[in-house]
């Protein structure tokens, strides 16, 4: 049983040498009727589906993938097809949930940052998820709506055994905030773009 337990870190960081800027969002594309010759009467237009947020993500996938490459290590590349920096990155733009309520709301770079690198963790630690931790692993069925988990929150070691408290919570990589997932404390800390924001402070979380 490997246990992860970081304490007092912040993954709202700054991002050198960036400015901290609102990532603003895409408009919807629409389709306009075929022309018709003159006299023509126009052929009825199918009602198109509304768009789903992984189809059109708030900004282009390039420009998150450049956001998310300046703070992962020179070990790692955003851009190389099975690196966890790389799957954690097409999670974020293809799978998280929770582009179905934030597709149309400005995030800060920071905010987008910090549920990366947790989201990274996630992969970095289970193998690009080939293994799980010991509870509230992300949600079974990918776009799943689905939060709720038991956690196995580390308490203490007695004769060298770790014990567990069973703790209600959300799992990983699911539609909630980052800060209420499981073992992620976060506090309020002042942002220039947002006037506030939610960091994370502490991690504790517990793997197999």
């Amino acid at each position: 049983c490997i246990v992860l337990v970081t304490a007092g870190i912040v993954t709202g960081v700054s991002i050198a040498g960036r400015e901290p800027k609102v990532l603003d969002p895409l408009p919807v594309p629409t389709i306009s009727p075929a022309p018709t010759a003159p006299g023509e009467t126009p052929a009825p237009t199918a009602v198109q589906p509304t768009a789903s947020p992984s189809q059109f993500p708030t900004v282009s996938p390039e420009t998150f993938l450049d956001l998310f490459a300046t703070v992962v290590g020179d070990d790692d590349d955003v851009f190389q097809e099975g690196t966890a920096a790389y799957e954690a990155a097409q999670w974020m733009l293809t799978q998280d949930p929770s582009n179905e309520s934030l597709h149309f709301q400005q995030k800060s770079e920071e905010a987008w940052v910090q549920r990366y690198l947790l989201v990274y963790l996630y992969y970095a630690t289970t193998d690009n998820r080939s293994t799980e931790w010991l509870s509230c692993n992300p949600p079974i069925f990918a776009g799943s709506q689905t939060t709720d988990c038991i956690w196995s929150k580390p308490t203490e070691i007695v004769s060298g055994r770790l014990v567990y408290d069973r703790v209600p919570s959300n799992r990983w990589l699911s539609a909630a905030d980052e800060c209420d997932w499981a073992g992620v404390e976060c506090q309020t800390v002042s942002d220039v773009v947002s006037g506030g924001r939610l960091a994370v402070t502490s991690l504790s979380v517990a793997g197999q």
